[in-house]
């Protein structure tokens, strides 16, 4: 992580406020990694949006923040580390997802479902046969 701001983006500014949003701002879209499902870089929003100034791109859509089953299907996607993949690659994960969900006992039709909650998002696509790619 660089601690280090630029701080002559917040030249263009006459308010100190301005200035230090500003330049604070620019640093945490550089630095700053998501705490919910690790990216590792969050986006800022557009200017004057109520509450928020910055957002993690694979969870803009707020509907989709679960920490549960979600996250750990997107881990284990991460954890792939290629963007293309077969559903028998996810089915990999099994024990994984087992362990951390014990008190689910069909593991892999749950898989199914969070893939298609996260193709119905626009997270993934869909190939047909069993593939899938991830979307930027």
């Amino acid at each position: 992580m660089n601690i280090k701001m630029e701080v002559t983006i917040g030249n263009q500014y006459h308010s100190l406020q301005q200035q230090a949003r500003v330049i604070t701002e620019n640093w945490a879209t550089l630095n700053l990694y998501c705490p919910i499902c690790g990216a590792p870089h969050i986006e800022a929003l557009r200017n004057n949006k109520p509450v928020a100034d910055l957002q993690c791109s694979y969870f803009a859509d707020s509907k989709i923040i679960s920490r549960g089953w979600l996250m750990d299907v997107l881990f284990c996607l991460e954890s792939l580390g290629k963007k293309k993949f077969s559903l028998d690659d996810v089915y990999g994960f099994t024990k994984y997802l087992q362990e951390r969900h014990q008190e689910n006992h069909n593991i892999k039709a749950k898989i199914r479902q969070q893939l298609q909650l996260l193709r119905d998002k626009g997270y993934v696509k869909f190939l047909g046969n069993g593939e899938y790619i991830m979307k930027n």
